[in-house]
């Protein structure tokens, strides 16, 4: 398996280009709005531990590609946002070529989280 580092990730999934970067539980995530959609976000699971700044399991280093649904704030509660899932994760490989595999299974969430949303959603 390659090491990928919390810094690699970041220069791939840049905020100039719309990626937030946000620690989830215990590691890093990655979220960016479609802009077409803005309440539909997909996120980067990275597996990097937010206190170590390394993978949290050594066996499953797998980066994680999903995508969710910010529901409207009437069905929000405690103040608190809602999220429904649109797109169930979808797994990187950390290889050499580990960013034309994420670039691509990004494009396809992309993909699919608009065709749901618009089937299923709007």
């Amino acid at each position: 398996m390659h090491n990928i580092t919390l810094e690699q990730m970041k220069n791939f999934l840049r905020a100039d280009k719309g990626w937030e970067l946000e620690p989830f539980a215990n590691e890093w995530l990655f979220q960016y709005r479609i802009k077409s959609l803005p309440c539909v976000i997909i996120k980067v699971a990275t597996g990097i531990s937010v206190d170590e700044n390394e993978k949290i399991n050594k066996n499953s280093e797998n980066i994680r590609v999903f995508a969710v649904v910010e529901m409207d704030i009437a069905l929000y509660t405690n103040g608190k946002k809602k999220y429904r899932g649109i797109v169930s994760a979808v797994k990187v490989i950390p290889n050499e070529y580990w960013q034309t595999w994420l670039q691509k299974k990004i494009g396809y969430v992309i993909m699919v989280a608009k065709e749901r949303y618009n089937r299923f959603i709007k």
